[in-house]
């Protein structure tokens, strides 16, 4: 995936991942955020659904701070299909739930929804369990 300053041309696009297995269904977060991290990051996408990678605003003018210089249209469009390919990927990756993150639009805030209602939920089922915890990239 790109970095600031580089620019995606739609022929160099990866498609997006997707999961035929395992989705998400409010039973079972913590194998599936091991899996989507992987497979988020495997992408280049991790730091976009993380809140790392920030959608780029404009900046104030040094000479005139009331004067907005927008940002790189390359970069911001570089961002934004990131963005939308993370958010497919998390899409594509739940069942049940959707309708949670149904009206979000950036992947880090589909992202906090979704760890926000599950993970303290299943951390407390694996504990009381016999699970065997493991560590995960996020």
């Amino acid at each position: 995936m790109a970095l600031e300053g580089d620019v995606v041309q739609s022929s160099m696009r990866i498609r997006p991942p997707t999961f035929s297995e395992g989705k998400l269904d409010g039973t079972n977060y913590t194998l599936w955020k091991f899996k989507i991290c992987a497979i988020l990051n495997s992408y280049g996408l991790l730091e976009n659904v993380l809140g790392l990678g920030v959608e780029p605003q404009p900046t104030p003018n040094t000479k005139d701070a009331s004067i907005l210089i927008p940002p790189n249209p390359a970069v911001l469009r570089a961002w934004k299909q990131q963005n939308a390919d993370a958010l497919c990927a998390i899409v594509t990756s739940v069942s049940d739930v959707l309708t949670l993150i149904q009206h979000t639009s950036k992947a880090s805030d589909a992202w906090t929804v979704l760890k926000t209602q599950y993970e303290i939920r299943n951390q407390t089922r694996i504990q009381s369990g016999k699970s065997i915890g493991h560590g995960t990239i996020c």
